[in-house]
């Protein structure tokens, strides 16, 4: 008995010690997650490895994943882009080199590309009352994600103080901080999320005396009319930016979404889009970098299953 127990002890030690050393010899890989389209960040990433000596020995593309093989002197690595949401990549780097320091302008450079301030878009010159009368439900929401504060926007649905934001850079049961348009900040909670549609809902423990209503929200906005936008941008609370739909609806990853001609500013995923008459019509989902004035909104059929799911 005693001997099998030693043997059955040594079979255990020898299997973990294959595994441990399986682990070993995979290549480390590093990675960070970008709030870029696929192929915006496969050209960004192109343009790096280009100008900083490698070259491409082997490129390809699926569905939701583009990998290069690239090489610079004996430096030889695998890169992939996933797909993390439609506004989203992750970037994977493998191996990982044992001097950091060789990836990190890689970094350096994404960052920047993705600060680059857009354009200033001027308020909207003549703003309806009816959508005037919407800015006290909209919100600035804070948030922790990989050790930094991102900033959304979002607005109040009902009275009891449940919000719509987008869903990106959330992730389920979050603790985060809410900013209310009288500059008050509530504690905040997230409730529901749905990555494949980019919408989250909030519950903050305190009742809003105005909100967004679903009910009476227009579906289909006419092709070339104003269309407001009511966020939280990281220049401030209570932006009101004018824009208007560039055409029908857009499957991107199997999600409907509307494409318009309007900056949307860093900070104002998840903002209320309203036509003239202060129905909702979409939310912000994010901006295009690779163009001036490019946007993707959700449309309301889309936040309105979400809202019937949850």
């Amino acid at each position: 008995m005693v001997q099998k127990s030693v043997q059955l002890f040594t079979a255990i030690l020898l299997i973990n010690w294959i595994a441990c050393a399986a682990s070993a010899t995979e290549p480390a890989a590093a990675h960070r997650i970008y709030m870029m389209p696929m192929l915006e960040t496969a050209t960004a990433v192109t343009g790096w490895l280009a100008a900083n000596g490698f070259h491409t020995l082997d490129t390809a593309r699926e569905a939701q994943q583009i990998r290069f093989e690239v090489q610079r002197h004996d430096l030889r690595a695998t890169i992939r882009l996933r797909m993390h949401s439609p506004l989203g990549t992750r970037i994977e780097v493998a191996p990982e080199h044992p001097d950091n320091d060789v990836w990190t302008p890689l970094w350096r450079h994404l960052d920047s590309y993705i600060d680059v301030p857009t354009r200033k878009c001027p308020d909207a010159d003549v703003t309806p009352t009816a959508v005037l009368s919407a800015l006290s439900a909209t919100v600035c929401i804070l948030a922790e994600r990989e050790g930094k504060t991102v900033q959304l926007s979002g607005f109040a649905i009902d009275r009891q103080g449940l919000i719509v934001s987008t869903a990106h850079d959330l992730r389920a049961h979050q603790a985060l901080e809410v900013r209310l348009a009288d500059g008050r900040s509530v504690p905040g909670q997230v409730v529901a999320l749905d990555l494949h549609r980019d919408l989250t809902l909030i519950r903050i423990p305190i009742s809003m005396e105005n909100v967004v209503a679903i009910h009476n929200g227009q579906f289909l906005p006419n092709p070339g009319g104003a269309l407001f936008v009511l966020g939280c941008p990281v220049n401030g609370h209570g932006a009101v930016r004018r824009g208007a739909l560039d055409g029908p609806p857009r499957q991107v990853a199997g999600a409907p979404l509307w494409q318009a001609r309007m900056v949307v500013e860093p900070g104002s995923s998840g903002s209320p889009v309203l036509d003239a008459e202060g129905r909702l019509t979409a939310v912000v989902k994010g901006r295009f970098r690779g163009a001036d004035a490019i946007g993707f909104l959700i449309p309301l059929e889309t936040l309105v299953q979400f809202l019937e799911n949850h």
